[in-house]
């Protein structure tokens, strides 16, 4: 009796054990594959492969963000919420999921959700770049926004990346809005000196030489804009540029 017991405890150990490794396994294979599609820019492919882990794992708030952070890649901003609240629901204080969702509301147009992540994120974790970052732009984004404490955040991005040339650009437009053009094109040329592609410092750029009645120079910038991908100048070429 005490060895047909013994074995059954085995058989037992043996056959509950490695359920537990069997799914950590399937989800790290899972998440190395998704990570490399990610790499690659196959996000279908690497939203399945989160989709599949989150099945297998629906408790793991890292898997549920990983699968937030995926959609806005993909530009799925209303999928990449879901996925996101669900990482919060299982991790209220996710300071890098309340990033990520409140990414998402601004590329919804919902400025003020946004800000309310991020604020929030900022007040779990006062050293969380990103979230100063986006904070500066949602301040420019806001009608109502402060463009001093816009400044005040970039200002404090680039004491510790001294080479983002998207702060350098928003610099420039809070400046702009200050109307002190000769100020932001300095900083449009700084952040096109550290990314010559960006096309939102050409166009931005471009809309400071307006400013200034430098249209040749506008006109210049904006059809870099273009060739880079921004669509907004189009338009503006077409009636303003011969």
């Amino acid at each position: 009796m005490k060895r047909q017991t013994f074995s059954l405890l085995a058989c037992l150990a043996i056959a509950t054990v490695p359920v537990g490794v069997v799914k950590a396994q399937q989800t790290a294979e899972l998440l190395n594959s998704a990570l490399r599609s990610r790499e690659n820019g196959d996000y279908v492919s690497a939203e399945q492969d989160f989709q599949q882990a989150v099945r297998i794992d629906p408790e793991n708030a890292s898997l549920w963000n990983y699968l937030c952070s995926t959609r806005l890649l993909a530009s799925n901003y209303k999928t990449a919420i879901d996925a996101c609240n669900e990482a919060l629901k299982l991790s209220t204080k996710y300071v890098v999921a309340l990033g990520n969702r409140a990414d998402a509301w601004t590329y919804l147009g919902e400025y003020d959700k946004a800000m309310n992540d991020i604020n929030r994120a900022i007040a779990l974790n006062p050293s969380y770049l990103f979230g100063y970052q986006l904070r500066g732009w949602l301040n420019i984004y806001k009608n109502d926004g402060d463009r001093i404490q816009s400044a005040k955040d970039f200002q404090r991005v680039l004491r510790t990346s001294p080479d983002n040339s998207s702060v350098m650009t928003g610099l420039g437009i809070v400046q702009m809005d200050l109307k002190d053009a000769f100020g932001a094109i300095r900083w449009f040329d700084m952040a096109i000196a550290i990314s010559p592609k960006y096309a939102y410092a050409y166009r931005s750029r471009g809309i400071a030489r307006e400013m200034m009645g430098d249209m040749t120079g506008a006109c210049s910038d904006w059809r870099q804009a273009k060739n880079y991908g921004n669509k907004q100048v189009v338009q503006w070429i077409q009636k303003q540029c011969r």
